[in-house]
C-alpha cells in the first residue's frame, strides 16, 4: 500500500512529528509513538528520595496490589540485602585476618549501608506502605498527568509534567 499525507484537518496534531514522517502505512501513523509520551511516560519509577530504590513498573500492567508487590517482593527483599551486607561488611571490620585497609572500608560501607537502610525505611513507613494498603486504583483514561500524581512521593518526580502544554 503507498503511503498517503495525513489529512489537513489532522495536521495541528501531528506537528511535532517531521514533515518526512507524517505518513500513514496500513491506517496506524509512522514515528509518532515516541514524541506522543514526551514528559508522559508509560514506565513509572517507583524511586526512594535518594534513590537508593528503585523499581520501574508499566502503567498499561498496573492493578491495584502493584504497590503491595513492589513493597512486599522488592523493596522488603531488597533491604534484607542490604541488612546481609552490612554484616557481612561488620564482620570484615572486626576480622584478624583483614588488612587495616580493609577494615577501613568495611567501616565506611558499614555506614553507607546504614544511611541506606535508614532511608528505605522511612520511605517504606512513610509513603510506600500507605500507598500499599489504599490499594490505589487508576484509570487509564484519565492520562498519565492525572494517574501519576496519585502516587506523590512515592513515584520519581518528572520535569515538565505538570505544565499546561495540553
Amino acid at each position: 500500500m503507498p503511503f498517503k499525507d495525513i489529512d489537513s484537518a489532522y495536521q495541528d496534531r501531528y506537528t511535532f512529528v517531521p514533515p518526512s514522517k507524517r505518513q500513514i502505512k496500513a491506517g496506524s501513523v509512522v514515528h509518532f509513538a515516541p514524541a506522543l509520551y514526551k514528559k508522559r511516560p508509560i514506565y513509572w519509577l517507583f524511586s526512594s528520595p535518594k534513590g537508593t530504590f528503585n523499581a520501574l513498573i508499566y502503567m498499561h500492567r498496573y492493578r491495584p496490589d502493584t504497590v503491595s508487590v513492589v513493597l512486599n517482593d522488592y523493596l522488603r527483599e531488597f533491604r534484607s540485602k542490604l541488612e546481609a551486607y552490612r554484616r557481612a561488611q561488620e564482620a570484615l571490620s572486626i576480622s584478624g585476618d583483614a588488612s587495616p585497609a580493609q577494615k577501613t572500608k568495611a567501616l565506611k560501607e558499614i555506614e553507607a549501608t546504614a544511611r541506606q537502610i535508614e532511608e528505605i525505611d522511612a520511605w517504606e513507613r512513610d509513603v510506600l506502605f500507605p500507598l500499599a494498603t489504599q490499594k490505589i486504583e487508576i484509570d487509564l483514561d484519565d492520562g498519565v498527568k492525572a494517574n501519576y500524581a496519585k502516587f506523590g512521593a512515592a513515584l520519581k518526580p518528572i520535569k515538565g509534567l505538570n505544565d499546561s502544554d495540553d
